[in-house]
């Protein structure tokens, strides 16, 4: 069962983009530092990889995306007699691409297992077989799954400042909060995410508290509204604080980008959709405004004015791993 996934991210959109600065900049450099051949076109300069091995893509023109995102949740291995643990599936290429993660669902899927012998922890890598394919099997309760399995990343809200000074260098932080919904806005930003505002249970009727801030990517849904109960699966962030629309040099709250959001089911509160019927629907007089009556009628008579005058216009090995 999954529990969260990062958004997806394109790694070599920031090396092309550095390696065609670079080149209009001083190409004789750019192609000398192995940033981008004779005419431009971005290289990979990376000789090797982070764990030492040689990288085969070594001097080679750039792939056009290399997504990349991580997935977490519960998983046991089904060919061998082990209990369930909480994992971390890493995707590479075109499989971490698709934003359709079945969260909080039995599945079953294939991975490479790169899970070192005394781990707490699975970690697999993904390959080009590795799809979510959903099972039926009952699980228990989620709750109950999330408490037993990933309560050790558990926090308050009142703890994520320390949490994240003491961590903030950890790509891998990760945290689990429950908290009441007090603000959802809907509307995307720019980059499709949308903006929910946290609070905890003891700081609900403190008028003066600060709400937690969290950024849920376009890949979640959201089938609640407001003063719904929750739990988050997410990752610290700290940006500059911003004062009448400037930023400031200034650190700002923390907020957290989500991975994984699940309503707690006793304390969903379901999204009010009022009903189309022909009661509440406008016919199609009603629908139209006396301005725009208005700007017909001027419109007929400027054609009238218009015909008058005779004018016209021209218009590697794979483990298989599942849910129990």
């Amino acid at each position: 069962m999954i529990f969260g996934a990062t958004d997806k991210r394109d790694i070599v959109q920031k090396m092309k983009q550095t390696a065609k600065i670079a080149f209009s900049k001083d190409p004789s450099q750019a192609i000398e530092m192995g940033l981008t051949n004779e005419e431009g076109i971005p290289l990979d300069n990376r000789e090797t990889w982070s764990t030492g091995r040689q990288n085969p893509g070594y001097n080679k023109p750039l792939p056009e995306h290399n997504w990349i995102r991580t997935v977490f949740g519960i998983a046991k291995l089904s060919n061998e007699d082990t209990s369930p643990q909480f994992f971390r599936l890493n995707m590479n290429g075109a499989v971490a691409e698709c934003d359709n993660i079945p969260l909080f669902i039995p599945i079953k899927f294939r991975a490479i297992n790169k899970t070192d012998i005394v781990a707490e922890e699975l970690t697999f890598n993904s390959s080009t077989f590795t799809k979510f394919n959903p099972i039926k099997t009952d699980m228990g309760s989620i709750i109950d799954l999330i408490t037993k399995f990933a309560n050790k990343y558990a926090l308050e809200i009142n703890q994520l400042d320390d949490f994240h000074q003491n961590n903030k260098t950890d790509f891998n932080r990760l945290v689990l909060i429950k908290g009441d919904i007090s603000t959802l806005i809907m509307e995307p930003t720019s980059n499709g995410t949308r903006r929910m505002i946290l609070e905890s249970e003891s700081a609900i009727e403190d008028l003066d508290a600060i709400g937690l801030t969290c950024w849920v990517p376009k890949h979640i849904n959201i089938d609640f509204a407001e003063n719904s109960k929750v739990i988050v699966l997410a990752s610290t962030s700290q940006g500059k604080k911003y004062v009448d629309g400037v930023q400031t040099e200034e650190l700002g709250d923390i907020s957290l980008n989500v991975f994984g959001l699940y309503a707690i089911p006793e304390y969903k509160i379901l999204i009010d959709v009022e009903e189309i019927t022909e009661e509440n629907t406008p016919t199609e007089e009603e629908s139209i405004t006396p301005e725009e009556i208005i700007k017909v009628e001027r419109t007929e008579q400027e054609i009238k004015e218009n015909s008058t005058h005779n004018t016209t216009e021209k218009i590697e090995e794979q483990t298989q791993l599942s849910s129990w």
